[in-house]
């Protein structure tokens, strides 16, 4: 046994070194591949899991099990971790997110993959107007025009005249676009006097509570295959947001931006094998100009970070 902890320690030593060798882009775009193969996994296991439970079961568990695997970390904070100072904004903060991804669970549940993520991806143009009307921030022209360019692009997706209507999931995507956007604010503000660890730990403790009411009223004990799949998907949700922040880390944030949009070919792909949805040409069109107008967006303005930085 101490022979083979040997050897495993001696491969792990050497991996870790060459790890360390590889360009900081290139081990940055691994991390964005781990965080989006994750996130795709985590909205798979939220459309089977919505076929047997309710979506605000499916929040609550993921909050829930969300908690407990970020614990250890929060726990080695220290006594930090625990200190507040603006417990209004934390539970702001933790009833926007609630809402949000019950909108987000909903929308999975109820529209093909690639279509609901796409409509997530929106949230970047909610971040513009209320970056300006609560934070007081000055918005340049070309961010308002790429914008309104996205917008086109979520009309061409809802385009409620070839159906003689809109999907209603599709309007509750949105809407979680918009909260997710509000969330984005409220982490802003709290970033100014908080630690990551206190927002971590007060958010998972408001948000397991707050989603623990909705999901009494439609509570239907989950048998033990479905507990283990909610319990892989908080562990996708945790790991895709940990290795997402571990590549803006070591890459530049422009080479990054490209690679979310990764979410949205897996997503494309596991709902046409696992479901057999096939996305209609309205949705890769609308898409096109979402994913366009965004990345632009993401590339300008990790531009202007770096200039600042020079």
């Amino acid at each position: 046994m101490n022979g083979l902890s040997a050897i495993s320690d001696r491969a792990s030593k050497v991996l870790s070194q060459w790890w360390a060798t590889q360009p900081a882009n290139l081990r940055g775009a691994a991390w964005q591949v781990l965080s989006n193969l994750c996130f795709a996994l985590m909205a798979v296991g939220i459309k089977i899991a919505g076929e047997t439970i309710e979506s605000f079961e499916i929040v609550f568990f993921r909050c829930l099990f969300g908690l407990i695997l970020t614990l250890p970390f929060i726990l080695g904070q220290g006594r930090g971790a625990f200190r507040i100072h603006r417990p209004g904004i934390h539970l702001l903060r933790a009833l926007t997110g609630i809402a949000a991804l019950s909108c987000g669970v909903y929308a999975i549940t109820h529209l093909p993959l690639a279509q609901a993520l796409t409509l997530g991806f929106t949230k970047t143009f909610f971040i513009l107007p209320l970056a300006v009307l609560v934070l007081g921030e000055t918005v340049p022209r070309w961010r308002w025009a790429a914008t309104a360019l996205g917008f086109i692009g979520v009309l061409i997706i809802l385009r409620p005249d070839a159906t003689g209507g809109i999907d209603p999931a599709a309007l509750v995507a949105l809407l979680g676009a918009a909260l997710v956007a509000g969330v984005v604010i409220l982490l802003r503000i709290l970033a100014r006097s908080e630690r990551i660890s206190t927002i971590l730990f007060y958010n998972g403790i408001l948000t397991t509570l707050v989603s623990a009411v909705p999901a009494y009223l439609v509570w239907r004990m989950p048998d033990g295959e479905t507990l283990i799949l909610l319990f892989a998907i908080a562990v996708c949700g945790v790991s895709g947001q940990a290795s997402n922040i571990r590549s803006y880390r070591d890459g530049e944030a422009a080479a990054m931006a490209p690679f979310g949009y990764l979410r949205l070919i897996l997503a494309g792909f596991l709902g046409f094998v696992l479901f057999g949805e096939i996305p209609d040409s309205w949705t890769w069109a609308g898409a096109t100009v979402i994913v366009a107008s965004t990345l632009y967006i993401a590339l300008r303005e990790a531009r202007g970070d770096q200039k600042t930085q020079l």
